[in-house]
This record gives C-alpha cells, sequence and structure tokens, in this order.
C-alpha cells in the first residue's frame, strides 16, 4: 500500500481524536487568557469567545450564536448569559449590535444556553443554578396559531415548546460537583435544573436513572443529556470531555424544531394607535366600502343593512325576515330574557321556513295569544 493513501480509520475514533485535540487547545486558550488578564470580567469575556468559537465551527449554520440577555412576553428578562444558542433562520431578534454578537432574543427562540466559567469553584453552583432559572422561567407563548401541534416527551413530562436547554462549561475546576447540584437542586422543578456540567480538565457531570421498562431483572443504566425524572446527576471522570458535553449539547438543540414566531406579542400595547382620515370625502368611502362589504357576506342589500342599525327605523316584515336570517345577527343585550327567548324561537323560525310560510306562522301565533 502506498504509505500516501489516506488510512482507513473509524469515523467515531477519528471524531473522537480530534475533540480530543481541540479540548487541549481550548485549554492552552483559557490557560493563556488567565495568564493575560487580572479582571475577571475580561477574561470572562475572552472564554466565552473560545466556547463560542468551537461552537460556531461544529454547529450548523441554522443555529445562531450570541452572547445577551433573552426576554418573554411579560417583560422578565433573564441575567447577562454568556452564549445563547437560537434558531436562527427563525427568530426575529429583539436587538443586535452591529455584528450580532450582543443580542436580546426573544424567549421563543432559544435553544440552549451555556454558562461559561475559567475556573468553577464549589461556591459558584448556587450562583449557577439561580442564573440556570432565570432563564428557564421565562414565559415562552409568542407564537403564531397552528392546526397541528406536536408534542415532545421530555423531563418525563410532555411539551409543545421543549425547554431551554441549560449547560455550564469550565475550563478548571476544583472537582466534579454532582453531589452539591444534587443537593441544591432536589426541590427544583425538574425542568429548571442544570442539565449537564463540563469540567475540561476532570470530566462531566451527567445524568443517570434506571431503565425498568423491561422488567426488574433487565434493568440497566440510562445516561441522559437532560434531567431524569428519577435520576441524578453523577459524575463521569471520561479521558474526552469535550466529546460527551458536545455530544449531549448538539442532540439537545438540534433534536426540536422551534415554531413560527409572533414577534408582535411583544409590542401588543404600543400597537394600540389612534387613527383618523383628515378627508371627510375618504372617510366616508371607507364606511361605505365597509357596510357595503359587510352587507354582501351577511346576503343583505347594503341599503337594508343602513336601515336595520338606524335607530328608530320601522322596517316592514319581509326586511325583518331577511335581516334575522343573516348570520351575523345578534340581538340587543337590553332585552329581557322572556323576549330574548322569544326573539330566538322567531329567528329560528325565519332560517327553517320560507318567508310566506314564515309570517304565517307569525300572524297565527299573535292571533292564538290575542283570543287567549
Amino acid at each position: 500500500m502506498n504509505d500516501t493513501e489516506p488510512q482507513d480509520v473509524p469515523t467515531g475514533s477519528r471524531l473522537s481524536r480530534i475533540l480530543a485535540h481541540t479540548s487541549e487547545q481550548m485549554l492552552s486558550e483559557f490557560k493563556q487568557i488567565r495568564t493575560s488578564f487580572d479582571h475577571n470580567g475580561t477574561a470572562g469575556e475572552g472564554g466565552e469567545a473560545v466556547v463560542a468559537k468551537f461552537l460556531r465551527s461544529q454547529l450548523p449554520q441554522s443555529i445562531g450564536i450570541s452572547t445577551g440577555q433573552i426576554l418573554d412576553v411579560t417583560g422578565q428578562i433573564s441575567k447577562q448569559v454568556d452564549v445563547i444558542l437560537y434558531d436562527a433562520e427563525h427568530t426575529p431578534m429583539l436587538f443586535s449590535n452591529q455584528n450580532e454578537r450582543i443580542t436580546l432574543v426573544p424567549a421563543e427562540g432559544v435553544l440552549g444556553v451555556v454558562e461559561v466559567k475559567t475556573h468553577l469553584r464549589s461556591r459558584d453552583i448556587e450562583i449557577c443554578l439561580a442564573n440556570c432559572r432565570s432563564v428557564k422561567q421565562l414565559v415562552r407563548t409568542a407564537y403564531f396559531p397552528q392546526a397541528i401541534q406536536t408534542t415532545h416527551s421530555i423531563y418525563g413530562k410532555q411539551y409543545i415548546d421543549p425547554p431551554i436547554y441549560y449547560t455550564v462549561f469550565a475550563a478548571a475546576s476544583d472537582n466534579l460537583y454532582a453531589g452539591k447540584l444534587n443537593e441544591i437542586q432536589e426541590d427544583v422543578p425538574i425542568d429548571q435544573r442544570i442539565d449537564s456540567v463540563c469540567c475540561l480538565d476532570r470530566g462531566v457531570n451527567v445524568n443517570l436513572g434506571l431503565d425498568l421498562s423491561n422488567g426488574i431483572e433487565h434493568v440497566h443504566n440510562v445516561i441522559s443529556a437532560r434531567s431524569l425524572p428519577k435520576g441524578a446527576m453523577a459524575d463521569s471522570t471520561t479521558e474526552n470531555p469535550l466529546l460527551i458535553w458536545y455530544a449531549m449539547l448538539a442532540s439537545s438543540v438540534m433534536q426540536f424544531p422551534v415554531r413560527p414566531i409572533d414577534v408582535t406579542k411583544y409590542m401588543e400595547k404600543e400597537l394600540i394607535i389612534s387613527v383618523c382620515i383628515p378627508d371627510e370625502r375618504s372617510t366616508k368611502s371607507v364606511s361605505e366600502d365597509a357596510v357595503n362589504a359587510f352587507a354582501h357576506s351577511q346576503g343583505l342589500d347594503p341599503d337594508l343593512l343602513r336601515k336595520a342599525v338606524t335607530p328608530g327605523a320601522n322596517l316592514s316584515a319581509r326586511e325583518c325576515y331577511q335581516v334575522l336570517r343573516a348570520p351575523g345577527f345578534t340581538f340587543s343585550s337590553d332585552l329581557s330574557a322572556q323576549a330574548l327567548d322569544a326573539f330566538k324561537k322567531v329567528r329560528q323560525l325565519a332560517k327553517n321556513l320560507p318567508f310566506d310560510q314564515w309570517i304565517t306562522f307569525l300572524s297565527s301565533s299573535l292571533s292564538d295569544e290575542e283570543h287567549s
């Protein structure tokens, strides 16, 4: 075999080696950042850029990557978010700077969030959870209505819109913190918990549970990217934490589509405006057009419609018959319950009988009432 020909290496093995090399490069970049900057904020921004650059090289362009904050329709806003992953094709930005690096993203379009730490310590875990909950508690309702909706099973529940995936990425750490996470998240709703943690120098925190679907004799462990209803966070000292972490993240943010987002729901109050047409002739024309269009939709002559809505107008029996048969006809709210019931019966007869039979029936009924 020619030594210059490519070797037949399994894809999984090649990917593992690629990400192991990438991991070394990222650790080197983080180390350089810590050495170069004394200010935590500057070092933090540098770390965010390293993680964002890695994700940009791996994820498809359909997933946008930015930093900033996440807003919902009620006005709630998340804390500052290091890395936001959103559906770039279907998410209208509420704000973005010139290079789209810093954004204000509607909650409905967010797929996942990465909190980046240059060094993760035990005291940071509770702060991470608070940041996570500030994201996962956001309301996500600004969607266009759809005739058919698909539900997805996550966290042991059914969701139309999958909850935002939240993960923590640290270049270095004092430990792996599954025990601490299990302790502080025990009373936290399952869909508001941190989903995973990557400590690039040590390993990952994953979700571990038991699969009992095949009976107690065939029970086996289940490892999940998201929290499990009857599971717990576990430590894994894998040799390639980046590979495991990226696989969990990618499968979570690429698995489900985002429904069409109705951004006008973020500005409903501002969309209530007063208008006027300064030209009287134009105003009359618009009104006439509206009346004509509505009359046509009801199967009525426009002149009859105008007469019917004029206070004190006298309608002939045939005109009353035609109006009562209109689909959009409504009764006055001033009627008594007894009168309303009587008029409903008269209208139902008008809808079911030809005019001649209808007027004969009404005349007969009125005659009977007079005699009684």
